[in-house]
């Protein structure tokens, strides 16, 4: 169970994951002991995951596919053997076990079109005899949320996706973007030392990468299974929607607190968002409420439960 002083340090870290005890400390009027007790605690725990670094991959020329994978006879092992090839490929960014219409979820990130094409033959060659459903949709817009319903409060937006051009960037940018893409909360001196780049280097780096908007945000991977809470994609099938309706929808999600990304897609469907709710009576009043809505516009709508995520990297 999270006590309140959880709370309010999980929603400062939502926020901004690079702040330090110290700033956090600052901010909700607490000791640096005390926070950076509570922060330990919460990793021990394992409901404090990982600490994301949010890039716009457009900006880094990147594309973003989102595969879905339906199998014949699944089991256990099945699961294994496809979970274990797709964490060795470099350009596999997230993993997910789910139930319902899905058995499995992934998403890939790749800047041409035959780093993608190279990855799908390689997975169907292995995979195909377990398949029997797939669907594969490219992302045309995506933001994620910080989570509103852990306080309550007002939610923060970062961009996964704005579809601006590339920006370059130098060897050591990247190399300091791949370090901090799991663990944002790694301090200039100790990316100093693993990357043999100065303090001055690096500092100058990432705030370059900030002002650019390479890098929106730094947010928190949690287990939500440990929160207690349930973790759901819905995907949406739009019909005669103007734009302005769906913007009425964009800000609808922007302000739920249950809401943590907002996708468009192009494929099977034309949204892909992503909600984390306390209970299943929660889910279904979301849902309803909804369909009361934006009935208008909102042609189909469908959800799967995601069970366990076996990678997550937004850099």
């Amino acid at each position: 169970m999270l006590t309140k002083t959880d709370k309010k340090i999980m929603f400062e870290l939502d926020k901004n994951a690079r702040l330090s005890g110290t700033q956090i400390a600052r901010k909700l009027k607490y000791s640096s002991e005390a926070v950076n007790y509570n922060i330990r605690k919460l990793e021990k725990q394992g409901i404090i995951t990982d600490y994301i670094t949010v890039t716009d991959f457009s900006k880094l020329g990147m594309s973003h596919y989102k595969f879905n994978l339906k199998f014949n006879h699944f089991n256990d092992e099945i699961r294994k053997e496809v979970v274990n090839f797709l964490k060795k490929e470099k350009t596999v960014k997230w993993i997910a076990d789910c139930e319902g219409n899905f058995d499995m979820m992934f998403s890939i990130r790749c800047k041409t079109l035959k780093e993608f094409e190279d990855l799908k033959t390689k997975l169907f060659f292995e995979f195909d005899k377990h398949l029997n459903k797939k669907t594969i949709a490219i992302v045309s817009e995506a933001i994620t949320y910080t989570r509103g319903y852990i306080l309550g409060k007002s939610k923060k937006e970062f961009v996964l996706y704005s579809g601006d051009d590339e920006i370059k960037l130098s060897k050591e940018e990247l190399s300091i973007l791949n370090a901090i893409a799991t663990n944002s909360r790694a301090s200039i001196p100790e990316l100093s030392k693993e990357l043999k780049i100065t303090p001055r280097v690096i500092r100058y780096s990432i705030n370059k990468l900030e002002k650019n908007e390479i890098i929106s945000g730094y947010k928190l991977a949690i287990d939500y299974q440990k929160m207690d809470y349930y973790f759901f994609k819905l995907f949406i099938n739009l019909q005669s929607a103007s734009q302005k309706r769906i913007n009425s929808f964009k800000k609808y999600c922007e302000m739920h607190p249950n809401f943590t990304y907002w996708v468009k897609v192009i494929g099977s469907w034309d949204m892909e968002h992503e909600i984390e709710v306390a209970n299943m009576k929660e889910f279904y009043n979301i849902l309803n409420d909804i369909r009361n809505k934006f009935s208008d516009i909102i042609q189909t709508m469908d959800s799967v439960m995601v069970i366990k995520e076996h990678k997550l990297v937004h850099a």
